[in-house]
């Protein structure tokens, strides 16, 4: 049993740190305890209603057996029972976007498939964009180039459309079990900008919104004399919303951003919102995008050799999430740098 919360694994309780360890333990098959979750939290000590989803979600993906983790308490016992293989299907709360824990539940999935050989179809159903960028492009795109470049085999269906926080989107997740052992990547260093692709997504919204928000997008994103494509989506979608998807390939690495509508602002915001995240992402060399890295370490933990990646950003959690990897299966992660500056890390062979 791994004790979360105490010693060297006293860790701070957070939505990103409990889907790491949910995944590592259900990857693994290790039990952990966690005790003092946000306990000295003064606005909303304890289990928040997403974490609580978040541990059902992995409690159903392994038949584990668990204690604690409901709304307001502050420990969990989880002990995984089962590997994670085969199909899947779960509702969750629209509130948030719902694409880290889909990244982090196919963590445990991927392992499972591959031991098990036996294909994995997660489906989830609830908010597939969220202001802040979390989107199902995001996930699909950039994340899954890295996913393939360490060798898994899988696929991202957006089946609908979900906006928060209205939710009724559904994401298919499928594993194929036809993969090689995953293996070590290095992404150190974005090539040079090679094109510049803007999708502009809208349902249940007069057209003109599209228009208007892939226009502001596309005059922002002019960089080298590039001319970016332009595609204009609707979506099937049982809420109304807007998305700005602004995909730039840097040598071989797509790199993704988005801005999702967002009530009171305009078309022309989420447009140009889209445009100033791409600006930034153009002017650094890091690979991995910050709120990207405690998805990926996981599945790099999993992966024969070493592995080394660039951020632009570390993550104010990446050294929680280092000690989780090396509790759940002893491989070391090295950091170097500060946090909320550019970062290169290392998961030791």
């Amino acid at each position: 049993m791994i004790r979360i919360g105490t010693g060297e694994l006293a860790v701070e309780g957070s939505a990103s740190a409990l889907r790491g360890a949910l995944a590592l333990s259900c990857a693994t098959g290790a039990s952990f305890q966690w005790e003092g979750f946000r306990r000295k939290r003064k606005a909303s000590p304890g289990f928040r209603a997403a974490d609580s989803e978040a541990v059902e979600l992995f409690a159903q993906l392994s038949g584990a057996r668990r204690e604690g983790g409901r709304l307001g308490e502050v420990a969990i016992e989880f002990e995984p029972a089962r590997p994670a293989s085969g199909e899947h299907r779960f509702e969750l709360s629209p509130a948030g976007s719902m694409c880290p824990l889909l990244r982090a539940a196919a963590v445990s999935l991927v392992v499972a498939t591959r031991d098990a050989d036996i294909a994995s179809e997660l489906s989830l159903s609830g908010s597939t964009h969220a202001p802040g960028g979390e989107t199902f492009e995001v996930t699909s795109s950039t994340f899954g180039f890295f996913l393939r470049k360490l060798g898994v085999e899988w696929s991202l269906e957006l089946a609908c459309a979900g906006f928060a926080p209205r939710g009724g989107g559904e994401v298919v997740l499928r594993i194929s079990p036809a993969m090689a052992p995953m293996q070590g990547v290095e992404l150190m260093a974005l090539g040079p900008l090679e094109s510049i692709q803007i999708v502009s997504g809208g349902a249940s919204l007069p057209a003109h919104v599209q228009q208007r928000q892939a226009a502001r997008a596309r005059s922002g994103v002019h960089i080298s004399g590039l001319e970016p494509t332009v595609q204009l989506v609707k979506l099937r979608s049982r809420s109304a919303g807007s998305v700005v998807a602004t995909t730039g390939l840097f040598g071989e690495v797509p790199i993704t951003v988005a801005s999702v509508s967002q009530r009171g602002k305009s078309s022309e915001f989420v447009g140009e919102q889209a445009a100033a995240n791409f600006r930034r992402v153009a002017n650094q060399s890091a690979v991995v995008p910050e709120h990207l890295v405690d998805s990926l370490l996981p599945f790099l933990a999993f992966a024969a050799g070493e592995s080394r990646f660039t951020t632009p950003r570390l993550p104010s959690n990446i050294r929680s999430h280092a000690r989780l990897i090396h509790a759940f299966t002893d491989r070391e992660v090295v950091i170097e740098g500060k946090t909320g500056q550019r970062g290169t890390i290392r998961v030791g062979a």
